[in-house]
């Protein structure tokens, strides 16, 4: 019988999800991290963008974030151009690369988030991310105090 504790219940979820993503995006030459910084820039591409957002947005470390960046760069996704206000700041922008990358990611985890959500009834799925989204925000609001 499966522990029924929230936390090792979302882990086995999201170990699934990026098992799955990772699989996918071998084709690409891309991981599932490097994909979500790229659905990261799109979603905020009116929006000037530096590492440092993308560290807080994920929360992780800026080592990890150059290393994603680094790579994401090597392939031809992103660029980084110098600050003209601040010379020490990299502004990331996407490639035309990653534009056209990016409607057939959005569409894959459409479509995978479809195929892991079929077994529930619509008013199940609306049940479920409703929860989640309190969840979330509870979590949000508590680590602002």
């Amino acid at each position: 019988m499966r522990e029924k504790r929230l936390g090792i219940m979302i882990k086995i979820i999201h170990w699934h999800i990026d098992q799955a993503f990772n699989e996918f995006l071998k084709k690409d030459n891309l991981t599932s991290s490097q994909a979500r910084v790229i659905r990261y820039l799109y979603k905020h591409q009116d929006q000037v963008v530096v590492q440092r957002d993308i560290e807080n947005f994920f929360r992780v470390s800026n080592p990890t974030v150059s290393g994603i960046l680094n790579r994401l760069e090597e392939k031809g996704f992103v660029s980084r151009v110098t600050s003209e206000e601040d010379k020490r700041i990299k502004i990331v922008t996407l490639t035309d690369k990653a534009f056209e990358l990016e409607d057939y990611l959005r569409n894959s985890l459409n479509n995978y988030e479809e195929e892991m959500m079929a077994c529930l009834s619509e008013e199940e799925k609306n049940n479920l991310l409703d929860s989640m989204d309190k969840i979330i925000d509870t979590m949000m609001n508590s680590k602002e105090r």
